[in-house]
């Protein structure tokens, strides 16, 4: 067997072969990591693009919901105002023809015709009386001003409406303000002496 020398140039080219080998093997593993760094960087870049895009478009969606809010608010009555109107030029018909006539019943029955074209326009959009003559109290839907005592009604009755109570749909807007039946109280007899 024979020895080599320290300085044995097969020994230093086998060495160097191998350094270059690992170098080529590091320089190819550092190149595909560039390359992976480098489309992470660029999913990235995508991905902050489309999360801007998506605050942009949530935004602009809240944005234009305000602007919508905002108008129902400002125009949502429209509808029944363009309803009133025509009620509201009847009433000036009617102010005009009671100075021109002095038939004080032919004003009344204008007047009596300008309730109910008011009354319909607001049934368009909703409104109900609340029924309360004759129907059992009901603190959802009356409020009680005054107990009257009566044997002709069921304690709990309304027996008089002093104002009428009013629903928008399924909402009471206000109460009926109502007299409410209650028993009469017996006074005790005196005792005869």
């Amino acid at each position: 067997m024979t020895k080599r020398k320290k300085n044995d140039p097969v020994k230093q080219a086998e060495e160097t072969v191998a350094k270059q080998s690992g170098l080529e093997e590091a320089q190819l593993r550092i190149r595909e990591l560039e390359e992976a760094v480098a489309k992470k960087e660029e999913e990235l870049k995508e991905s902050n693009d489309k999360q801007l895009r998506v605050l942009a478009e949530f935004d602009n969606y809240r944005k234009r919901v305000n602007r919508e809010r905002q108008d129902i608010a400002r125009y949502g009555c429209e509808n029944l105002i363009k309803n009133l109107i025509p009620i509201l030029d009847n009433f000036q018909r009617a102010m005009e023809a009671a100075g021109e006539n002095q038939d004080f019943q032919n004003f009344i029955t204008g007047i009596k015709m300008i309730q109910g074209s008011l009354f319909a326009a607001l049934q368009k959009e909703g409104l109900q009386p609340i029924r309360a003559l004759k129907e059992k109290f009901d603190p959802h839907l009356h409020d009680v001003m005054m107990q009257v005592e009566t044997d002709d009604e069921a304690e709990g009755t309304v027996v008089e409406e002093m104002l009428t109570g009013y629903k928008l749909h399924d909402k009471v807007i206000r109460h009926s303000m109502v007299k409410v039946s209650k028993k009469k109280v017996k006074e005790p007899r005196e005792e005869k002496k």
